[in-house]
């Protein structure tokens, strides 16, 4: 149960020092380098928040929005699965043999665009090369990278039209989001430690109803979210 003794008087009531790599990019601190196992001895007891899902739900949404369109119906497939991720990577685990945690690997993989050719690298680093083969006629798959193809179109990369600037682009959305669960937390006088597309509750503080907090973002941002709750 050792930890960094530096960190002790941020999770006690001190103020952690924060600071942004680029501007409207992330978080981060001191804290951000702690494997989960050490955050969990380190803040025990406190409730930990992300974003179910957070890329493709923050991008779809924005790029959507920014179209005129409705997300749902533009990215139909996506907001399948969005609704119900566990159904859909139980049955691709089934269809391809892999393991749920592959299988979620995979579907990400559709959203950020990773290679998905057969050859080595990007999906077949997942689930290998023969299963990658498979995939690539599996028809939910072909539908989902179709509609994140389209969606990443929807975007001006600044010339950047590769992972990095697909990342860059979301992470400013994604810290749209953030800001306003930072500015709503410090509204309300709670402590919190941000991480990444997530944030930590300190003091024993809890977000009691979730699904209301939801809409208040939802009223703030224009995004609809849902956050998932653990305990540490």
């Amino acid at each position: 149960r050792q930890v960094d003794p530096s960190l002790r008087p941020f999770s006690e009531g001190a103020d952690l020092p924060l600071h942004r790599t680029v501007e409207g990019g992330r978080l981060y601190g001191a804290h951000q380098t702690l494997e989960k196992p050490v955050r969990a001895v380190l803040l025990e007891g406190c409730y930990d928040y992300d974003i179910q899902a957070a890329m493709p739900t923050l991008v779809l949404q924005s790029v959507a929005r920014a179209a005129g369109l409705n997300w749902r119906e533009a990215f139909p497939t996506w907001a399948l699965y969005l609704g119900s991720r566990a159904v859909f990577r139980e049955n691709l685990a089934q269809r391809l043999n892999i393991t749920v945690k592959q299988a979620k690997e995979v579907f990400q993989g559709m959203f950020d665009l990773r290679k998905f050719d057969g050859g080595r690298g990007g999906i077949s680093a997942v689930i290998g090369v023969e299963k990658c083969k498979t995939a690539m006629d599996d028809a939910v798959l072909s539908k989902l990278r179709a509609e994140a193809a389209a969606a990443w179109k929807m975007v001006d990369l600044h010339g950047k039209a590769d992972g990095a600037g697909r990342f860059a682009y979301y992470e400013q959305v994604e810290q749209q989001v953030m800001t306003t669960i930072y500015d709503i937390a410090s509204e309300h006088g709670i402590r919190y430690w941000p991480f990444h597309d997530g944030f930590t509750l300190l003091d024993g503080r809890r977000i009691v109803d979730r699904a209301a907090f939801c809409c208040l973002i939802q009223d703030r941002t224009g995004m609809m979210i849902l956050l998932d709750e653990s305990r540490l």
